[in-house]
């Protein structure tokens, strides 16, 4: 006969077993769950996984060219009827407020265009236009145009893309741009301030480039801006799209160091660096970029509006095979 203990012990002892029992069916529960989730993960399809995005550059914070997504800029086909090389392509530029600072709402047609006069009052949208081709000619409107490029038509019209007046030769091409909030300043004609003025020669001197050469824009203020490439990019209509509209949204602010901007040219190995400014800046300037210019690449340079930098701006030009220019507040619109 069991006594009272025993049959204590013997309930004890079931208790334990079955606590353990459950204790492992749970284990094995979460486990075989965790296991079923990782593999449904794995299992998933390439294009239902978020993708990851890297990020390894040192180029400029400035507007990424995903924020230009939603601005209306295309290569189009010209219909035009030159009597020179046909003026092959156009681009678009939309521009959304007619009170934009730098003057860009009031762009007309340009690039290798003669300025036309137009009803500059239409709102928030203004097409303009600029030519990526064409020779010597007169088209259908008395559009003369002059540049560098094949087109559809053909002709005996020949033509060299420029930047105020200074030939664009070679193939790889940097311009060095002054982005100071000095830049802002007025200046005379539809672009309303400097540096409105020297973004329509941008478009202007790319636009008449051939698909041959290559081109990159630095702009500086307190340092370097460069557009969104780690290389030299083709003068062909996709990109020429592409990085006029980067450097259409550029804003002008800060002071005048263009060492670094330099400096960054320099490291692209291009044939001609075209440099301009509206200011001054440090002799050590001159001395660094000299030194560092060891591919002997020309360098240009361009006083745009105010002198004071001449002296120094000289001195580039001439320690580095390049030419002079200057274009005064007050001076012609190419």
């Amino acid at each position: 006969m069991r006594t009272w203990w025993n049959h204590l012990r013997q309930f004890d002892w079931r208790t334990g077993d079955v606590r353990r029992r459950a204790n492992a069916v749970a284990i094995s529960t979460v486990l075989h769950v965790t296991l079923a989730v990782i593999g449904a993960c794995w299992l998933l399809p390439v294009s239902a996984r978020p993708a990851s995005l890297a990020i390894d550059t040192l180029w400029s914070e400035a507007a990424s060219l995903e924020s230009f997504d939603n601005q209306p800029l295309q290569v189009v086909p010209d219909d035009k009827t030159a009597g020179g090389d046909s003026l092959g392509q156009a681009i678009f530029l939309h521009t959304h407020s007619s009170t934009a600072t730098d003057g860009l709402a009031d762009m007309q047609e340009i690039g290798s265009f003669e300025w036309q006069e137009a009803d500059v009052s239409a709102p928030q949208s203004l097409t303009q236009t600029v030519g990526l081709a064409g020779g010597q000619g007169e088209g259908e409107k008395n559009l003369k145009g002059s540049g560098a490029g094949e087109g559809n038509a053909h002709g005996n019209g020949t033509g060299n893309s420029t930047f105020f007046g200074l030939p664009v030769d070679g193939k790889r091409i940097v311009y060095v741009v002054d982005a100071s909030r000095s830049m802002n300043h007025p200046f005379p004609g539809p672009m309303l301030t400097r540096f409105g003025r020297v973004k329509m020669e941008l478009v202007r001197s790319i636009g008449q480039m051939t698909s041959e050469q290559e081109f990159f824009i630095v702009y500086f203020n307190d340092r370097a801006i460069p557009m969104p490439s780690r290389t030299m990019m083709p003068a062909v209509p996709g990109t020429q799209n592409m990085f006029l509209r980067w450097a259409a949204e550029v804003k002008a602010d800060g002071q005048t160091n263009p060492e670094e901007a330099l400096l960054l040219a320099l490291t692209l190995r291009p044939d001609m660096i075209y440099f301009l400014t509206d200011g001054n800046f440090p002799y050590k300037v001159v001395e660094n970029i000299t030194k560092s210019n060891q591919n002997r690449v020309v360098i240009n340079t361009i006083g745009f509006g105010e002198d004071k930098g001449e002296k120094l701006l000289r001195q580039i030009a001439s320690h580095n095979w390049g030419d002079y220019q200057f274009i005064p507040g007050d001076g012609p619109e190419s």
